[in-house]
């Protein structure tokens, strides 16, 4: 285990061989990886290319076209909410599977492939059912939704209908890049969501530019779809089409109800609760206070998850790794991995919050046109903060599931309720600074402190197998010399 003093640290006048010895040292120290580099790169676009997209938004649209371009991302973005967890639950289950089928001739190495193979199966029937309900449910109610807003000067009804269905289809590619993940195919799912946030930002800024309105989110919803497909037809079909002819169809070898099914309905029932408590900022705001505090609260709110993501690059791409530790019984060596990529997550997204703060005191400061469109600085340190306890949550949260557990049902409804009912009643009564205070309370006194207590709990049961584990072999091993003697 490195400590501190192992730390890599540059000496004066050193040459450029030992600087080219020096920097590697540290991106491994910093646990950076390719698969973290892509991933911290696409969230560090998807912030920067934000700031750009605040002038263009600024510049070109009205408060009240902001307000429903953000309130219609925020209802898009509600897949996680359709899917009903299967999308975590694919990548944990392939991850423990992928560590007896990358060895080619080993004893589990056809059984590994063939479940990868059923599971990819039974993964796309169910996003074709879920593709369907997202749009039967979302366009009606994204309909009425809006409905009832004052009347405005633009045409909101037709980019609704197109980018519900645009969503729709690439609600199919989600399983595909799930079982990649868990595959430890990392990097370049990273890399196509680096391309896919880059691409989609230039069409978002051309766009916004030329006047198409609320069209630009259709439009970048389609550059995705079309990244995304060409990386999974083009770029990954023969490895997909190496488990699927694995499949044995009247031999089947992974049972979803037994195996994947009690894992998928706890994730599901606090996915439903959670996309309440975390993604419904801007709807109660734009709900309760109008389109153009909406659009504040929904441009700050998109910024403060972009850091989030980018520092929980550090926790998400090592699922792989930690799964097949895991599942070798290095519970321990995996503990420690944790504890270095989670300080390292914290620490980055400390950073990022820090320079978002300072970024909206010099705009509202310098240039007021810019920075009234977004939270005041006092409101958004309290997003920053409640970010953050959830961030800590989260790391902590994946290491249990990868034991193949979810105790976090009761604790999940119960936390994310909470949350989704005071940033109802506080965000109602004092728009987003009650929303902010709602969402860092519950994250700060109830959330974190009890995801505490399970990962403990989590961590002594694990280690109490591994000692009766040890034990068992310890007694067979003396059973054995004695019979020999």
């Amino acid at each position: 285990m490195e400590t501190r003093s192992s730390i890599p640290t540059p000496r004066e006048g050193e040459s450029a061989a030992e600087r080219a010895v020096f920097w590697p040292a540290m991106m491994r120290w910093l646990m950076v990886d390719r698969g973290v580099a892509f991933a911290s790169a696409a969230r560090l676009w998807q912030f920067g290319a934000g700031v750009v997209s605040l002038y263009f938004v600024a510049c070109f649209f009205s408060p009240e076209l902001q307000g429903f371009y953000y309130a219609f991302a925020s209802l898009l973005s509600s897949q996680m909410f359709f899917d009903l967890g299967l999308g975590s639950v694919l990548t944990l289950v392939a991850s423990h599977e992928w560590g007896n089928a990358r060895r080619p001739g080993g004893p589990d190495s056809d059984l590994a492939r063939r479940r990868l193979g059923e599971l990819a199966r039974h993964a796309r029937r169910w996003y074709r059912w879920c593709a369907l309900l997202f749009a039967g449910v979302l366009l009606p109610s994204g309909l009425v939704f809006f409905a009832t807003e004052s009347p405005v000067a633009f045409d909101w009804r037709g980019p609704w209908v197109a980018g519900v269905a645009v969503s729709a289809v690439n609600f199919l590619l989600i399983p595909s890049f799930a079982i990649l993940e868990g595959c430890n195919r990392v990097a370049a799912v990273q890399c196509c969501r680096l391309a896919s946030g880059v691409l989609g930002s230039l069409v978002v800024w051309t766009c916004v530019a030329t006047g198409c309105g609320l069209w630009t989110i259709v439009a970048s919803c389609a550059v995705r779809l079309a990244v995304e497909s060409a990386v999974v037809v083009a770029g990954h079909a023969s490895f997909f089409r190496s488990f699927d002819r694995s499949v044995l169809p009247n031999e089947p070898s992974l049972s979803w109800r037994r195996e994947l099914l009690p894992l998928q309905w706890r994730i599901a029932a606090q996915n439903l609760v959670g996309y309440v408590a975390q993604q419904a900022f801007t709807p109660i705001v734009f709900k309760y206070h109008g389109a153009t505090l909406g659009g504040r609260m929904g441009m700050t709110w998109s910024a403060v998850t972009a850091i989030q993501s980018a520092a929980a690059a550090w926790i998400h791409t090592r699922v792989p790794q930690w799964g097949r530790l895991i599942s070798e019984g290095g519970t321990v060596a995996a503990r420690s991995l944790l504890r270095r990529a989670l300080g390292v997550a914290l620490a980055v997204h400390a950073a990022g919050g820090l320079a978002l703060l300072a970024l909206i005191a010099a705009l509202q400061s310098h240039w007021p046109a810019l920075g009234d469109r977004l939270l005041p600085p006092g409101t958004a340190v309290l997003l920053v903060a409640g970010a953050c306890a959830s961030l800590a949550a989260y790391g902590l949260g994946v290491f249990v599931r990868l034991h193949k557990i979810d105790p976090f049902l009761r604790q999940s409804v119960t936390c994310h309720a909470l949350t989704g009912l005071l940033v109802w009643q506080l965000g109602a009564a004092f728009g987003p600074v009650g929303t902010a205070w709602g969402h860092l309370g519950v994250a700060v006194l109830v959330t974190l402190p009890w995801t505490w207590l399970i990962y403990r709990e989590t961590v002594a049961l694990a280690r109490s197998a591994i000692m009766a584990s040890s034990s068992n072999e310890n007694s067979a091993t003396a059973v054995r010399m004695s019979c020999s003697r």
